[in-house]
């Protein structure tokens, strides 16, 4: 992959890019550390452990990516959303995650409760769509509620979650009620009901 260090945004959403296209986005950086994108869309591919991994990775080393877009990319129930979320939480620069509309989610549920309780810089969150047990997104509620109602989280940056068409009507409810009586609550756009 020949890129420029100048580039910052690359959308190449529905192209049928697999794991060797993500380990070109990851060795493009690895030879060029200039090479620093600050928005990633990666939107409807097919992905795989490998790929998830290397994209995981280019975004940890680049420390430059705010908008990180992947909806319906991870294709199967294996460990790829669990690889490209571990340790996501660390990335200071990222402000904007889709992972909407992707399998897997259920090896995934350790990572996605480290983006609720441990990042601090991320405001935009969707959901969507992710196959996930009642029991798995109630526990996924009650840790952002529990981080939200702690008094020495007021730094937490999420303002806008979106979760539709995969929250039981239960777990809808105690989101919802959750966050009107959470005092540090800054989610301003919650987007719940269904889409259809």
């Amino acid at each position: 992959m020949q890129v420029t260090k100048s580039l910052e945004v690359l959308k190449v959403n529905n192209c049928g890019l697999g794991d060797q296209s993500a380990q070109m986005i990851l060795e493009a950086h690895q030879k060029n550390p200039q090479f620093r994108l600050r928005r990633l869309e990666v939107g409807n591919n097919k992905f795989g452990e490998a790929g998830a991994k290397a994209l995981n990775q280019a975004c940890r080393l680049m420390g430059s990516v705010t908008h990180l877009a992947l909806p319906g990319s991870l294709e199967t129930e294996d460990n790829g959303l669990k690889h490209l979320l571990t340790g996501l939480h660390e990335c200071s620069s990222l402000r904007h995650l889709d992972i909407s509309s992707n399998k897997g989610a259920t090896n995934a549920i350790a990572e996605l409760t480290d983006i609720f309780t441990h990042s601090l810089s991320l405001y935009h969150l969707n959901l969507s769509s992710l196959s996930l047990s009642p029991p798995n997104q109630q526990a996924l509620v009650q840790s952002l509620l529990a981080k939200l109602s702690t008094s020495f989280n007021l730094n937490s940056a999420l303002t806008e979650l979106i979760w539709q068409d995969s929250l039981s009507p239960p777990n809808q409810k105690e989101l919802q009620e959750g966050l009107q009586s959470t005092y540090n609550n800054k989610v301003t756009i919650l987007q719940l009901d269904s889409s259809k």
